[in-house]
């Protein structure tokens, strides 16, 4: 869990995501359809959850940190774009707080330079020997990850918004009515907290 990936093990883990990424990708841009695998926003989040916690398992280590951290960067971004293309229900709600947690709990994780327990879906601490020589992410890394949560939130809220003023069905009122208000404006609180500390 803590050794460095090998370079045959680094080449089948970015050969495999990438598998993955054109299979969502040709999933995604036929959603509308009925042979689409991922009609909803609820199988596209499930879909990208198993990335994610693949992702997260890359040992933050010297140098498969920085592969993690590209490959987090390279998650974010596509799901963060790709979410407003569906239209969502009241019951998208949960599923949709739920991952950004879930994102949330990862990238703090690899802010702290931690170790990912997937069972427990939070980050462990490196043995001590190994937190010396583990690389923390760059400023320009930190830059970027605070860049794209601060657009990305903002561009959800939009979402949310401008989808309550088209449906029948208010989004918004729905979460507010749910208590999930809090949940969506607090979403990715620990990252961006971890960020303004380092």
């Amino acid at each position: 869990q803590f050794q460095p990936l090998s370079e045959r093990q680094e080449l089948r883990l970015l050969n495999y995501l990438d598998g993955k990424y054109l299979e969502i990708h040709q999933e995604y841009s036929r959603r509308h359809e009925p042979v689409s695998k991922l009609p909803t926003l609820r199988a596209y989040l499930v879909a990208m959850r198993n990335l994610l916690t693949l992702t997260l398992q890359v040992p933050p280590v010297t140098p498969s940190g920085m592969l993690r951290i590209s490959l987090l960067l390279r998650l974010t971004c596509t799901a963060i774009e790709d979410i407003p293309g569906y239209t969502p229900d009241g019951t998208d709600l949960a599923p949709l707080l739920e991952w950004l947690d879930l994102l949330d709990r990862g990238w703090l994780s690899v802010l702290c330079k931690q170790a990912w327990d997937p069972v427990t879906g939070e980050g462990v601490e490196l043995p001590q020997h190994l937190i010396g020589i583990t690389s923390p992410p760059t400023l320009t890394d930190r830059t970027r990850v605070h860049s794209l949560l601060i657009t990305g939130t903002s561009e959800l809220e939009d979402w949310l918004k401008d989808k309550s003023e088209d449906d029948e069905v208010n989004l918004v009122h729905d979460m507010q009515r749910l208590g999930h208000q809090s949940a969506f404006d607090g979403a990715l609180h620990r990252t961006l907290t971890k960020l303004h500390e380092l």
